[in-house]
């Protein structure tokens, strides 16, 4: 919520009228979040993101994320059409080896999103560090890409050639 309040200000002050937003891990959190709330979206690239912690947690045998709550926003459970921008496109980028946030709970996005017939593509990348998470450098040219109206099957056809960090 403080993250749509900040964007509304922002957009207020500079005229902006569409986002176009990326996020690493957390941050990929807060993407998918948005998504749920705001219809001024053009483009979002989640990246390494959970964007189900409670997949997240399940997967790595708890009943609690590490902060100790079971009360995770999920916000796949808060996503309609009707309220979304009508030419939004999503790309979630994650890396299949992601040992911080596996993959399945990368994906519960995408899933619900093809559910609801919103524009979605996986993409895949080689996350950088020992974990194999991070990929915040090509959630930026992702981004920039959809940005410049780049069709998604030419960001999907230059995806597969490779992201690196």
């Amino acid at each position: 919520e403080l993250i749509s309040a900040a964007l509304d200000l922002l957009k207020a002050r500079l005229g902006v009228e569409e986002w176009v937003v990326a996020g690493q891990s957390g941050g990929g959190h807060v993407t998918a979040s948005l998504l749920s709330q705001r219809n001024d979206i053009v483009c979002a690239v989640p990246t390494s993101s959970p964007s189900s912690p409670r997949v997240r947690w399940e997967i790595a045998g708890r009943t609690r994320d590490t902060t100790n709550y079971a009360d995770s926003y999920e916000p796949t459970q808060y996503l309609f059409k009707d309220r979304m921008h009508p030419k939004l496109k999503v790309f979630v980028l994650g890396d299949l080896q992601d040992k911080n946030v596996f993959w399945p709970s990368q994906t519960v996005l995408a899933d619900a999103l093809q559910k609801i017939n919103v524009p979605v593509s996986i993409l895949r990348g080689e996350g950088t560090g020992s974990d194999a998470h991070g990929l915040s450098r090509s959630a930026r040219i992702v981004a920039s890409w959809c940005y410049k109206d780049t069709p998604s099957s030419e960001i999907e056809a230059l995806a597969i050639k490779g992201f690196k960090g």
